[in-house]
């Protein structure tokens, strides 16, 4: 059950976010709450990816390295894998500011998530691109606007 456990976490949490992933969490969640007490670094991946909070980004506090998916010598794709989970943490938190910001500096969106400017920058282009919200960015300015008219 584990393992069956871990790849649908970790098939959750890799993949784009929609309302789909969102509903399946829930699911996931409610229905597995004794199994994921056992593994306390897949409960913090459900519960993060279901916060309306800002999470960490560092892939290292989540436990995941040790991982089948994630492990360099059963997986070659892992680095792939683990970057495309840093990837789904900072987009996480760019929903998140987008909910408490109307206007934003790039330079502050980026402390608050901790993360580089042209990662922050690469993945709000990317989620603007997908139409997962809509923002504007004044690159000459640095400022991400989300409310626009």
């Amino acid at each position: 059950m584990k393992n069956l456990l871990e790849n649908y976490v970790l098939y959750l949490a890799l993949g784009t976010h929609s309302n789909d992933q969102v509903q399946h969490l829930l699911e996931l969640r409610d229905k597995y709450a004794g199994d994921l007490e056992q593994h306390p670094h897949l409960k913090a991946i459900v519960d993060n990816y279901l916060s309306t909070e800002l999470i960490t980004v560092s892939v290292d506090e989540y436990g995941v390295k040790g991982l089948e998916l994630f492990h360099q010598k059963k997986n070659e794709y892992a680095l792939l894998h683990l970057n495309n989970f840093r990837k789904q943490l900072i987009q996480h938190n760019l929903r998140i500011i987008s909910l408490y910001y109307d206007r934003i500096s790039l330079k502050r969106a980026a402390a608050l998530i901790g993360a580089g400017l042209d990662e922050v920058e690469t993945e709000l282009c990317e989620i603007i691109n997908n139409k997962l919200f809509v923002a504007r960015i004044d690159r000459p300015s640095g400022i991400i606007n989300f409310k626009t008219k």
